[in-house]
Formats: structure tokens, C-alpha cells, sequence
């Protein structure tokens, strides 16, 4: 059951409001042409923030860390820094470079 709800959910983001845009009532409300629906679509599918939805900081950041998960998880955990700096460890490297931390990768 739990299947079947996850492409519902997918559907009720930048894929609904896609629709709804290209349903609207108004002409001038409406995609101004095929090809503009088009590349919302490529949009939406490359994860980028979609025209059809309203600008917003909350909505464009969401996008962004969707897009750049693995990387911002690095960045914050500070993975990317250690396995970068073979020989020093993390702890030694936030005391500085003279302090020793005592784990057993021998930090210099």
C-alpha cells in the first residue's frame, strides 16, 4: 500500500501545479506555448525549480538541496574535509594543526 502513495505524492508538486497551469481558465494565465510547458517538464524532471510555481526562497532552497544532497551532506557532516587531508583527523584539524586528538589514526 505504501507503493501506491508515493507516486501520488510526487504528483501533487511541481507535476500538479504544471497542470494546473496549462488548464487555467484565462489565456493569458496559461503556458504561452507548447515548448514552454516542454521545458517545465525538463525542468521538473532535472529537479530544477519549475516557472509554473510561485517564486519562493522556501521552494527554490528545497530544490536546491534535493538537487545537492550528497554534497551538502558531506560538507555539513564534514566528511569531505577529513577523507580529503589523508593523516589528519578531524578533531586534531578543528583544534589545530600543532594539537594531537589521541584517536588512532596517529594525527599529526
Amino acid at each position: 500500500m505504501t507503493g501506491d502513495r508515493k507516486p501520488a505524492r510526487r504528483l501533487r508538486g511541481d507535476l500538479d501545479t504544471i497542470i494546473d497551469k496549462a488548464l487555467r481558465k484565462e489565456p493569458a494565465q496559461r503556458y504561452s506555448s507548447v515548448e514552454s510547458m516542454a521545458a517545465d517538464l525538463r525542468r521538473h524532471l532535472a529537479g530544477d525549480p519549475v516557472w509554473a510555481q510561485p517564486p519562493s526562497w522556501r521552494y527554490r532552497t528545497a530544490k536546491f538541496v534535493g538537487r545537492h544532497r550528497v554534497a551538502l551532506t558531506a560538507l555539513v557532516s564534514g566528511d569531505g574535509v577529513a577523507r580529503r587531508r589523508p593523516g589528519r583527523c578531524a578533531v586534531a584539524g578543528a583544534r589545530g594543526a600543532a594539537a594531537r586528538c589521541g584517536c588512532s589514526r596517529g594525527c599529526r
